[in-house]
Order: C-alpha cells, then sequence, then structure tokens
C-alpha cells in the first residue's frame, strides 16, 4: 500500500512505518506539493493513500469521492514514535 504523509505528520516517522506501508512525505517527493489540493491531486494520479491531521481532506473526499483514500488521524498531539506505533498497531486493517 503506499501512502503519501501529508506535510503535517514529521517525515522522521518514514523509517518507524512498516515496509508494507511503502511511505513517501510530500514535502520530500515533490517541492511543488504546496497545497492540500497539490497533494490530493498527486495521490489521486499516482494512487496514493494520504495520510493527514487535516480535516481539510475529509471534506474534500466529501465532494470528490475518492480515490484517493484517506487515513485521518484525530488523536491531536502525539509523539511520532507513538503515531507510527499507532499506525502499525493497525496494519492489517489500514491495508484492506
Amino acid at each position: 500500500m503506499k501512502i503519501l504523509l501529508d506535510e503535517n505528520i514529521s517525515h522522521r516517522i518514514m523509517p518507524l512505518l512498516s515496509d508494507s506501508f511503502q511511505p513517501v512525505h510530500a514535502r520530500l517527493l515533490v517541492p511543488a506539493l504546496k497545497t492540500d489540493k497539490d497533494i490530493w491531486n498527486y495521490a489521486h494520479k499516482h494512487h496514493y493513500t494520504i495520510v493527514t491531521f487535516d480535516g481539510d481532506f475529509y471534506g474534500w473526499q466529501l465532494l470528490n469521492g475518492f480515490p484517493p483514500k484517506i487515513i485521518w488521524f484525530r488523536c491531536g498531539n502525539i509523539t511520532t514514535r507513538s503515531l507510527a506505533q499507532k499506525f502499525n498497531a493497525h496494519e492489517k486493517q489500514v491495508i484492506k
């Protein structure tokens, strides 16, 4: 599963995630991905699932449907390591 990490998630999470997620970070991938719309369009075109803390993507999905799929973390202020642990703990559900 290819996941695209939104810029509000630290790029430091990438080595902490399971290899089955194939993570890339929006800021490191293409410098032109500056807005949520840019990220949405890139994910749609290249078959990524967007991982974010930002509720705006949920609104986009309501308006535009999917793909891309959205994983919206709503867990408040959390360390990068804790976020990676939560994500990895639910690997089977995420990949479905």
